[in-house]
């Protein structure tokens, strides 16, 4: 069946109101006869390629439009050629690629044929008993499109060139720098060893000697030596103190981080069952659900992340008061939120970010005992395993901090 709107008849063709509106159509059209001869043109398609209506109507298209003779790779005319034989066989339109297909200038402006590039789409046209009487041959001229494309294409082939050549210096440098970071790397590695061994050998005896003083000799002070030598033996424990915490950050920043399938119930028990002997004096109270979620992560971080966080929650608070924990997670997206929230003495938002700074402290040792490392371990620790650390406080409300680790994705 044949759609109505694609018949036409000769006559109607030839009508004077029918061509003078098909003429002035704004887009570029040709109408073709099944033998390939040229029985109208529009205005638009006339001026695109430089011709004359009187010069071309009853011409054979390709006697009219022939190939460029100085471009010996030119196929305008094939192409074109095997796209209207597919719509006189298939009686169906035919949308062809973007075509280079120079048009001759006329004699006036010089001769010879100027470049141009054409995007066609040759359509049948049906007389009432469905034989095709015209082939509708509609261009777009695309040459301006195609000389900017290939002018882009230009400017970015070399801009990548470059670009290539910037990567292989910045790679270059980049290699430099990683070797000199290893470098770093291993003397930082054997500093920190020097510090281990240089610093704690002199700092025991020093606490050896000041035991021994106050044992052999405690009747024999009087009360303000008796506090000379309890602030040696104070300073000599938060000094010992101070050594491990910073062997610990630095081993985290520099160990090497391999994850794996953890249960966050059990690693809490161990962590509960390891609390210094002053925790339990203290009667610390931790409530745990029956099951958190398992997690990936690195087994000695993620423990020494949530020792450091319950340490610190039991440290914080009031005087006299009991320490008291509430320890949660839940599953966000990908990831699991662990929050370890306390009733403690809370920690003003300005503080919320400088808290987890090496040696940033809001107390005084005498207060509130600690190093000022143990928060920055956490973060250096969860960051390393490429998660998350946070805290939601205010003062005199207590604070939740929290983690984030990828979910264990065998569950």
């Amino acid at each position: 069946m044949v759609p109505r709107s694609a018949v036409v008849t000769r006559q109607e063709l030839s009508k004077p109101n029918f061509r003078i509106l098909f003429e002035s159509l704004p887009g570029l059209y040709l109408v073709l006869t099944p033998d390939l001869h040229i029985v109208a043109a529009s205005d638009a398609y006339l001026q695109a390629s430089m011709t004359k209506r009187d010069e071309i109507i009853g011409r054979n298209l390709f006697d009219v439009f022939p190939d460029n003779p100085d471009d010996s790779a030119a196929t305008g005319t094939k192409n074109l050629r095997d796209s209207l034989d597919r719509v006189l066989q298939s009686r169906t339109a035919d949308t062809m690629a973007i075509q280079k297909y120079d048009i001759r200038r006329p004699k006036s402006e010089g001769g010879g044929f100027e470049e141009r590039h054409w995007s066609p789409i040759n359509s049948p046209v049906f007389e009432s008993d469905g034989s095709i009487c015209y082939i509708i041959h509609r261009v777009e001229d695309v040459t301006e499109f195609v000389r900017l494309k290939h002018t882009q294409t230009e400017e970015l082939r070399t801009q990548a060139e470059r670009m290539e050549t910037e990567v292989f210096l910045r790679s270059r440098d980049l290699d430099a720098a990683n070797r000199r970071l290893r470098e770093a790397n291993a003397d930082l590695e054997a500093f920190t060893s020097s510090v281990a061994h240089d610093l704690k050998a002199p700092l025991r005896a020093v606490q050896g000697f000041a035991h021994i003083l106050s044992e052999s000799c405690v009747n024999k002070l009087n009360d303000e030596e008796k506090d000379h030598l309890a602030t040696i033996l104070d300073g000599a424990v938060r000094m010992n103190a101070l050594i491990n915490d910073l062997l610990s950050y630095s081993r985290i920043a520099r160990e090497e981080i391999t994850p794996e399938p953890l249960l966050l119930n059990e690693m809490i028990s161990m962590v509960v069952r390891h609390l210094p002997e002053e925790n339990r004096i203290r009667k610390l109270r931790i409530n745990v659900p029956a099951s958190l979620p398992p997690v990936l992560g690195h087994y000695q971080t993620v423990q020494q992340v949530i020792s450091n966080l319950v340490a610190n929650a039991q440290k914080f608070v009031k005087p006299g008061e009991q320490p008291d924990l509430n320890i949660s997670a839940e599953e966000i997206g990908s990831f699991v939120r662990l929050t370890i929230k306390d009733k403690g003495i809370g920690i003003a938002e300005d503080y919320h970010k400088k808290i987890f700074n090496v040696l940033q402290r809001l107390h005084t040792s005498e207060i509130y005992s600690g190093t000022g490392i143990g928060l920055a371990i956490v973060k250096r620790g969860i960051e390393r395993m490429n998660g998350r650390v946070g805290v939601e406080s205010r003062v005199g409300e207590g604070s939740s901090f929290w983690i984030e680790r990828t979910v264990n994705p065998s569950r």
